[in-house]
């Protein structure tokens, strides 16, 4: 799965404050205890004690099995008496313990075998849903919130047949999938089923670059241009497992803009990786735009391609409003 390195940093600096919390939480619980429960002390230094000789013991060999088992048991007994004292002062019996959020990797975010543990996955998934949501409304661009109702009758087949397409492309998410290219006038609710791919992709635990095309191409312009950029945004848009851009034909159209967006379609489409691309351009003005070279890619070769018709929804929306 692919994540930015920041979002990759973060999920790392949560999982440290995690640990960081739950031991001093944990000292915090020690010290109050201690201080409240007469004979807690002994016990504590017991148990430390028998943890310490057991280590030494496992290395002697077959004839401190004996020994191994005594200390064993008198450790559980103490164990089992530092309970029954904390309970006896209201307090619940892991009061000495570490409590971690996960239990399971101890808020390391790796399981025993070095895998991402379950909670590290979800971290990345929340992060990557935060940093894209900071981009655009993405918790607005869901499938349950697409209606068909504000399609007109002749549109509202051809629409609903897109809509399964989307759900489905979502739901089987890999980053084999095909790049979509959805196109028609503005206010049509490309923006929206392309959000709504997000968000599922996103649950899927797969990393996404989502951004405008002028910006986006704004600044790899300015990265090549600049000797000491270190082409950040190239590799993150040439990496991500899915990449969405939005607004083709807003930027200012020339031969060089023209050439970073066909490296990036074209690299993405070699390298197999899924791209969503929307446009409000006709098939008419990509290839004016554009040139065949690219149009072609969008239209017929590399990219399914989904015409979306009807009336503005943002016009309707506001029109019922008013």
């Amino acid at each position: 799965m692919y994540y930015l390195p920041q979002v990759k940093v973060k999920a790392m600096a949560e999982l440290n404050r995690r640990r960081e919390r739950a031991e001093r939480e944990c000292e915090e619980r020690r010290a109050d205890a201690l201080s409240r429960i007469p004979g807690l002390k002994e016990l504590e230094d017991k148990i430390s004690s028998a943890c310490t000789e057991l280590c030494r013991v496992i290395g002697m060999g077959d004839e401190a099995v004996a020994l191994f088992d005594k200390i064993r048991a008198e450790n559980l007994q103490a164990q089992e008496e530092e309970k029954r004292l904390l309970k006896a002062h209201g307090l619940a019996a892991d009061t000495m313990r570490l409590r971690y959020t996960c239990p399971v990797c101890e808020d390391s975010g790796f399981d025993e075998r070095g895998r991402f543990c379950r909670c590290h996955r979800q971290l990345l998934k929340d992060l990557e849903h935060e940093r894209l949501g900071e981009l655009f409304p993405i918790d607005d661009y869901t499938f349950d919130a697409f209606s068909l109702a504000y399609y007109p009758k002749p549109a509202r087949e051809a629409m609903g047949g897109i809509l399964e397409y989307c759900k489905t492309y979502a739901r089987d998410f890999d980053d084999c999938n095909p790049s979509l290219f959805f196109y028609g006038e503005t206010g049509l609710g490309k923006t929206h089923l392309s959000g709504a791919i997000i968000n599922e992709v996103i649950k899927k635990g797969f990393g996404v670059e989502y951004g405008s095309v002028p910006l986006l191409l704004s600044r790899l312009a300015k990265e090549r241009f600049d000797n000491r950029a270190e082409n950040i945004t190239e590799r993150a848009l040439l990496a991500a497992d899915l990449l969405v851009l939005d607004d083709l034909g807003a930027e200012s159209a020339n031969g060089f803009t023209a050439e970073l967006l066909y490296t990036l379609i074209n690299t993405r489409l070699l390298k197999r990786l899924p791209t969503i691309i929307n446009s409000n351009c006709t098939q008419r003005e990509l290839e004016e735009r554009y040139g065949r070279r690219i149009a072609s890619r969008l239209l017929y070769d590399g990219y399914e391609a989904f015409h979306f018709s009807g009336k503005d929804i943002r016009q309707q929306k506001t029109g019922n409003q008013e």
